[in-house]
């Protein structure tokens, strides 16, 4: 943890268990990490543009492609409610 995310690794920690953990045993970078949503609430997560990208694309294909893609959707769209194994439910 300490070279790679630049913070104390457990047995480091363990010794301030009774008290705070001295700031700079810290990397300056995760100092001055905020934990605040700074407005990420209101963003909104859409695949609208994506769905008509693969609606368009859908169009293109031949029986073959449509067949193929429409696989790979239902997969995609189904995969997490029905009791599959592993290997089938992987994309």
């Amino acid at each position: 943890m300490r070279t790679s995310h630049g913070l104390p690794c457990a047995r480091e920690l363990a010794r301030y268990v009774l008290g705070s953990i001295p700031l700079d045993t810290i990397h300056m970078f995760s100092r001055r990490l905020s934990f605040s949503d700074q407005g990420l609430s209101e963003f909104e997560v859409s695949i609208i543009e994506e769905m008509e990208a693969i609606s368009k694309r859908f169009k293109e294909l031949d029986v073959c492609g449509k067949v193929t893609l429409k696989s790979k959707l239902w997969k995609i769209s189904y995969c997490q409610t029905l009791i599959l194994s592993k290997e089938y439910c992987s994309i």
